[in-house]
């Protein structure tokens, strides 16, 4: 699905641009955010590949997540990039994390409709 594609995406990014602003500028709050961040965004990846019936609250979890993580991005990385009016990288990771933030959304209005369609054709049975 879109979701996971720009999740994993999303998260190696973040993971990644936290560790190089470590490494280049000593800033423990980019490792902090990048590597907290990243990770539950890809562990949201992760939670939205789970394909055996068991897993549907897996899924449903890993969207929820994937959309609430990529919000706090947008909105942290957004508002930087307003205070500053530099592109890289607060304006990157805000495109990203909004990119994230749609497909996420997308994902569970998608599910809600199935779900909602699939309970009512079993209502008319």
């Amino acid at each position: 699905t879109p979701s996971v594609v720009i999740n994993n995406v999303a998260g190696g990014m973040t993971f990644a641009g936290g560790l190089l602003g470590f490494l280049t500028k000593k800033s423990k709050a980019s490792l902090m955010a990048g590597s907290t961040l990243g990770g539950l965004l890809l562990l949201s990846a992760w939670l939205q590949q789970q394909q055996q019936q068991q897993t549907t609250m897996k899924r449903r979890f890993g969207r929820w997540l994937g959309a609430v993580v990529s919000g706090m991005l947008t909105y942290t990385m957004g508002k930087k990039f307003l205070a500053s009016g530099k592109v890289m990288p607060a304006g990157m990771v805000a495109c990203l994390g909004g990119a994230a933030l749609v497909a996420n959304a997308l994902e569970i209005v998608l599910a809600v409709l199935k779900n909602s369609r699939n309970s009512n054709n079993n209502k008319d049975d």
